[in-house]
């Protein structure tokens, strides 16, 4: 389980380095979209987190 969850971290925290990206470069897409996704992201993070905790 530890080690399905660490990779899970990882996808997560690639998939955030990948949508801060592609934003910071193409900027013709709102701004908007873009913190809605890093939200997103970021709450599957600590959702993760709470289960590696219990």
């Amino acid at each position: 389980m530890n080690i399905q969850l660490k990779i899970f971290l990882k996808i997560i925290a690639i998939a955030t380095l990948i949508i801060i990206a592609y934003f910071w470069r193409s900027r013709r897409i709102s701004f908007r979209f873009a913190a809605i996704s890093i939200i997103i992201v970021g709450i599957l993070a600590i959702f993760t987190l709470l289960k590696l905790k219990k």
